[in-house]
């Protein structure tokens, strides 16, 4: 063997160590983890506002008529119906009624977001002639007094999440028979959700 060859084999003999050797010190990449997060806030806020205040009648039904008193959810003027020969008297006047509210407020962010206003079902008045027979609502997008149907969702777009927003709440009631004298009670009953 050559003195040329041995110095070659020498050199590959000492290069194949030095690798073996390093091999254990030679490292692969680490792995790292990137959290995602999301944080979701679906809270509907309800709260009561102002009755709804049909005011004082003088209601007389004669000839089996049904008359009817609509007080609409954008204003306090009532709409009378159904008379012929029955009497139905303001006696507060014609624009005395108050329309009833409720507020609902989503979370701050959520703005010009669609929810539903859902009519649950009406607690009636007890023991009168007279029974709430429809319901409307209005809010500051829809202006237009709609009529809301028990147990179908209406469509109420709030415009600033964060801040309450009023729904004004109107009805119709419907005498079957002249009542008696009293101050009479029912609800609405109402759920906002999505």
């Amino acid at each position: 063997m050559n003195f040329k060859t041995f110095k070659t084999l020498a050199a590959l003999g000492a290069a194949t160590l030095a690798l073996s050797t390093m091999s254990g010190a030679v490292k692969a990449a680490d792995n790292a983890d990137v959290t995602a997060s999301l944080t979701t806030h679906s809270a509907i806020t309800a709260a009561n506002g102002t009755d709804m205040d049909f005011g004082r009648f003088l209601i007389i039904v004669r000839n089996s008529e049904t008359p009817t008193i609509q007080l609409p959810s954008n204003s306090g003027t009532y709409v009378l119906g159904g008379i012929t020969q029955s009497t139905v008297v303001p006696l507060d006047g014609a624009g005395a009624g108050v329309p009833g509210t409720a507020t609902v407020t989503l979370p701050t962010g959520a703005n010009n977001t669609a929810i539903q206003v859902t009519l649950d079902s009406i607690t009636d008045f007890a023991g009168a002639a007279l029974d709430i027979t429809a319901a409307s609502y209005t809010t500051a997008t829809e202006a237009v007094d709609t009529a809301l149907v028990i147990g179908t969702g209406a469509i109420v777009t709030t415009v600033t999440g964060g801040t309450p927003e009023t729904v004004n709440f109107g009805a119709t009631v419907t005498a079957a028979s002249t009542p008696t004298d009293g101050s009479y009670s029912g609800a609405l009953n109402i759920t906002f959700d999505y």
